[in-house]
């Protein structure tokens, strides 16, 4: 799996809020014409509706979105917007398939927004006889929208659907259901695979030393992952968050650093105000030491996910180590001894 994780300007988790009646600003690019159906996905459940006020009341953080759109009778564009779980927050797919007069696939527009790094990428495909081919690509800086070279690993891996049928409510909106003419709400239950459990652990035979001389700390990590820092020395933001990635299991681990505006007051007191930024429900809090620093390790949970994080502060600035796991527990990683020792080499000279 290729993706980013972390924004470097927010604490961790970066949280989306389904407020009713209101269209969270991730899903405020889907533009809607006169003859639309509105759908969303949530967890194993697909819905269709009608009428676009109430499939923005029962949005809901992490839900894929999208409307398809009618020329006449037929279906002539379908658009998904696709987010990255509520628990990390760090990119945003936004998909319109174009239908030709048979409502066959053939063209999709992507543009993936990926918060750290500050990357926006335009990418065409050309669908054809159930293949999709990826015609171009253009990444651009988030915020400038100036051209910039394109990153080869960064990019979240969301399937591109090469025929409608593929779609889980295609049968719903194609055929017009029924119970959609007359509630205005159609539904339909697409159970998932069971998750494919863990391996066990690699034994880590070499380290290496990373050293971020922007903030002042290091730590030990295996020597055949991989390392990306989202804003190293010289540039502009506030902080940075470095991703130490396995390349064999796509599992990954965050170090984000903050300059701290709020230096000076009682380290508790910061620590509890870190914790609290993280809004999904909490299952555990350990008070623990990373060598000379006092640090809180913070477990909060979505259905399927897991998330940990430890929340070191110095007088100047806070750190937080984070790493996720999808539909198993932190200790059941392949990954989690090399995790854990990362964690416990965690040291700031600064």
């Amino acid at each position: 799996m290729r993706y980013f994780v972390l924004a470097a300007r927010t604490i961790i988790v970066f949280f989306i809020a389904a407020i009713p009646g209101a269209l969270p600003v991730q899903y405020q690019t889907l533009k809607t014409t006169a003859d639309t159906l509105y759908f969303l996905n949530s967890d194993e459940e697909w819905c269709v509706y009608t009428n676009e006020s109430r499939w923005r009341s029962e949005m809901a953080a992490g839900d894929t979105v999208g409307t398809i759109e009618y020329a006449g009778t037929r279906v002539s564009r379908i658009r998904v917007t696709t987010p990255d779980d509520p628990g990390a927050g760090d990119w945003m797919v936004f998909d319109v398939y174009s239908l030709d007069r048979t409502e066959k696939l053939h063209l999709l527009e992507r543009t993936i927004n990926v918060l750290p790094g500050h990357i926006s990428q335009l990418e065409i495909w050309r669908i054809d006889k159930g293949k999709a081919v990826r015609q171009s690509g253009i990444s651009r800086d988030l915020d400038t929208l100036k051209p910039r070279q394109e990153p080869e690993d960064w990019l979240p891996d969301v399937p591109v659907y090469t025929s409608p049928d593929a779609i889980p409510v295609w049968p719903l909106f194609r055929h017009r259901e029924k119970s959609l003419t007359i509630t205005g709400k159609a539904c339909a239950t697409v159970r998932r695979p069971p998750p494919t459990p863990p391996a066990a652990p690699t034994p880590v035979t070499s380290w290496s030393t990373y050293v971020d001389a922007r903030f002042g700390w290091s730590v030990e990590y295996p020597s055949t992952w991989t390392t990306d820092n989202s804003c190293p020395v010289g540039c502009p933001a506030p902080g940075d968050a470095v991703t130490f990635s396995n390349p064999d299991t796509g599992n990954r681990v965050i170090v984000s650093s903050l300059t701290d505006p709020l230096a000076g007051r009682n380290g508790d007191d910061r620590l509890a105000d870190l914790k609290r930024a993280n809004r999904n429900p909490q299952i555990s809090e350990t008070p623990i030491r990373l060598g000379n620093l006092k640090a809180l390790t913070v477990r909060n949970a979505q259905p399927d996910l897991q998330m940990e994080t430890t929340y070191v502060v110095t007088e100047s600035a806070h750190f937080a180590i984070s790493v996720f796991s999808v539909h198993w527990t932190i200790e059941q990683l392949t990954d989690y001894p090399a995790y854990r020792h990362l964690l416990e080499s965690f040291r700031v000279s600064k």
